[in-house]
């Protein structure tokens, strides 16, 4: 599962931390002018603060004009983002690249990626208590996959359980979660490789497996005509398998500790969304956990359904890994431009408050200082 928008999504553009720190700074300058006691002096610095907030108003209204017609890339950017952002549109290029020309070394490209990005993810989320993620089900399908490539590639039957997970519910997370390919964000990059990447792999050993993996079992039988039952029930033992250790590790063993997790973000944290509510229709709110045990179940089962199609039809294959590399690039569309110039109106926004905070005071002290010179 795709972890959701988090605080490194944010960005500003310079004159926005301009425009803050001076409101900022009048605010503070605001509690030190009681303090001056000439009327001359206070007055000169009333109407400087003044035609200050007028500057600001103006600059502000500009940039909500702008903002409006066209959603300018931002000037100030994290270094890892940047990063990402160039690892990204180059793993867009090589991939199909290596697909097409080197396919013997989409394996171990996926593993070299594999090693880095989850890595790095784990050691970014350890900080955030977020690490309890990588218990999800896409990081063992990924783990499998890893295991098989290097260790168990002898083994046809643990490739079509590898395939069927890899093509079945960890392709499918990419509509159902909204992974979205977004260049800028190392988290969204290092998604999108873990639910797409391992489907690339598991189509290149599959269709190339003769020319390019011979030394690789993919299938249990010599005509590799597997039945369907094959890919909708074996790959259940593992999922099953995991699904109760997930639960004992996460809800027994680890139930004191305060860890974020996917189902405790869903059922916790979005209560009002669909999944929370449906995964408390079968038992009860009380045991909500068991019922999002029981919908993803479902779910897995259902995407298990269309495998054995995949298995049989390189076209039809290539065709649904395109449809979900595409699903990925709208996500992507979606969020550059309504997530993040919704969150750039709403920093501008919130320096109109303050600005309005700020136009307040001087008023108020315009009419207390009217008052007093005509008390006098």
């Amino acid at each position: 599962m795709d972890s959701l928008y988090t605080a490194d999504d944010d960005y500003f553009i310079d004159s926005d931390f301009h425009d803050m720190d001076l409101i900022d700074f009048s605010l503070e300058m605001i509690k030190t002018i009681d303090g001056i006691d000439k009327k001359k002096e206070k007055g000169s610095v009333w109407k400087s603060l003044k035609s200050q907030v007028t500057s600001l108003e103006g600059n502000i209204h500009k940039q909500k004009e702008k903002i409006q017609h066209t959603l300018d890339s931002p000037n100030f950017l994290r270094t890892k983002d940047k990063l990402a952002f160039v690892i990204g549109v180059v793993n867009c290029m090589l991939t199909p690249y290596l697909l097409g020309a080197h396919t013997q070394l989409v394996a171990l490209y996926y593993s070299i990626k594999a090693i880095i990005l989850i890595g790095f993810r784990f050691l970014t989320y350890k900080r955030l208590n977020w690490h309890y993620f990588l218990f999800d089900f896409c990081y063992f399908a990924n783990f499998c996959l890893l295991m098989y490539l290097h260790f168990f590639y002898d083994n046809g039957i643990f490739f079509v359980i590898c395939f069927a997970m890899t093509n079945g519910p960890l392709a499918w997370a990419v509509p159902t979660w909204r992974n979205s390919m977004v260049f800028h964000s190392i988290d969204k990059v290092t998604s999108i490789f873990i639910h797409i990447g391992p489907p690339v792999v598991a189509y290149a050993i599959r269709w190339h497996h003769k020319s390019h993996y011979p030394t690789y079992s993919i299938c249990p039988n010599d005509d590799c005509d597997i039945p369907f039952y094959y890919f909708v029930f074996l790959p259940l033992i593992p999922y099953i398998t995991w699904q109760i250790l997930y639960y004992i590790k996460v809800n027994v063993l680890s139930s004191h500790k305060d860890r974020m997790t996917s189902a405790k973000w869903i059922l916790e944290e979005e209560k009002g969304g669909f999944i929370a509510k449906l995964s408390s229709y079968p038992f009860g709110e009380q045991y909500n956990v068991f019922g999002f045990m029981l919908f993803q179940l479902v779910y897995t089962i259902f995407t298990l359904v269309p495998i054995k199609f995949l298995w049989d039809n390189q076209l039809f294959h290539l065709t649904f890994l395109t449809f979900i590399v595409l699903v990925s690039i709208w996500n992507g569309a979606n969020y550059y431009f309504e997530v993040f110039s919704r969150r750039y109106i709403e920093s501008l926004e919130q320096k109109e408050k303050k600005l309005s905070e700020l136009k307040k005071i001087i008023n108020d002290h315009k009419t207390a200082d009217q008052s007093t010179t005509e008390t006098n």
